[in-house]
């Protein structure tokens, strides 16, 4: 160990403490060491300087190592008892001190304290980089907006992400005491159960798409990829990472029912292209039989058109003058 160490030393027994001072000195410890030899001198000692280590002799003239406790929290700390205290070392391990080393008459103990220290630090660090390693995981987890679920191999809800109890409703716990295919819409309840099986012998599926139902009835639909955590070929966890892709599904059905309607609006539109020989004086039609018909019966037949008769303001005034005996108006005549 190159980098210096920072060490308090919580202990009363002098000759201790200058055997340890001698065990430093001699094998060249990079350790730059403090004594308390009481609780409230550690508590002072602890409350304006962090130390990489604390070494702490159980029994101590003002109460024993235990009264630390509260301050031990989260620091790397080794007791050190006497002989026949086997089972005071196993509490403190059971209450999180680090390690624990008994004392004999001969002090041996200190000549394993550096190593008991170096992989007592190691563990240590090794404890922070994990927790800082899931503690980065959760909150990539809880910020993420997919929504996240873990599963038992039965299908048991073990954990649920924030963005997927905000989409379905749940809390952490009511999540925890259902099954997945209690929030599944009935129609698609069976195909699910097909893949969850494919899933758990094995099988990653990616793409995959359902139909949730949230707490309050609502219809989610989700896709995303879904696969297994296995120990020794035994499945552990079911893994679905899915996005919500309700708004997409409504605009697809929106689309879709649009399309619907102008297909039929265009199945009842007749269209008339080409040339039309149609008469110059009597307006009748000609059909591809080569027979005459009227204009309107013509269109009546080829379209979805339907005429209405009535008589313009110049053939009711020329008409009129016909009943009359006057002679028609030479400006209206059949063009």
């Amino acid at each position: 160990m190159s980098e210096r160490i920072s060490v308090l030393l919580i202990e009363d027994d002098v000759v201790d403490q200058m055997a340890f001072g001698s065990v430093v000195t001699k094998e060249k410890l990079p350790y730059d060491f403090e004594i308390a030899n009481t609780v409230a001198e550690a508590r002072r000692a602890l409350s304006t300087r962090a130390y990489d280590v604390i070494l702490a002799d159980y029994k101590l003239p003002d109460g024993n190592a235990f009264d630390l406790l509260d301050v031990f929290a989260n620091k790397l700390v080794i007791f050190t008892t006497g002989s026949g205290d086997e089972a005071t070392a196993a509490r403190a391990l059971r209450l999180g001190i680090n390690d624990y080393l008994i004392k004999d008459p001969e002090r041996n103990y200190l000549k394993l304290l550096p190593l008991r220290i170096e992989i007592s630090l190691r563990q240590s660090r090794a404890e922070k980089k994990l927790r800082a390693s899931e503690e980065r995981n959760r909150d990539l987890v809880e910020n993420a907006t997919d929504l996240i679920q873990l599963l038992g191999p039965d299908g048991k809800i073990q954990f649920v992400n924030s963005a997927w109890q905000r989409a379905l409703g749940y809390t952490e716990e009511e999540a925890g005491k259902m099954n997945i295919f209690d929030i599944i819409h009935p129609d698609n309840r069976g195909h699910c159960m097909e893949l969850f099986q494919k899933v758990i012998k094995g099988e990653s599926i990616n793409g995959i798409q359902s139909v949730f139902r949230a707490k309050d009835g609502r219809i989610i639909h989700v896709e995303g990829n879904v696969n297994c955590r296995t120990e020794n070929g035994a499945p552990i966890t079911v893994r679905g990472i899915f996005h919500d892709i309700t708004e997409r599904k409504q605009h697809e059905a929106e689309r879709e029912r649009l399309i619907t309607e102008l297909r039929r609006a265009l199945d009842d539109v007749k269209v008339l292209s080409g040339l039309l020989p149609i008469c110059s004086w009597c307006k009748k039609v000609r059909d591809d039989n080569g027979y005459w018909e009227e204009l309107a019966a013509f269109f009546t037949r080829h379209s979805n058109l339907n005429f209405t008769h009535g008589m313009c303001p110049e053939c009711a005034a020329n008409n009129y003058q016909k009943a009359q005996g006057d002679p028609p108006d030479p400006s209206h005549t059949a063009r």
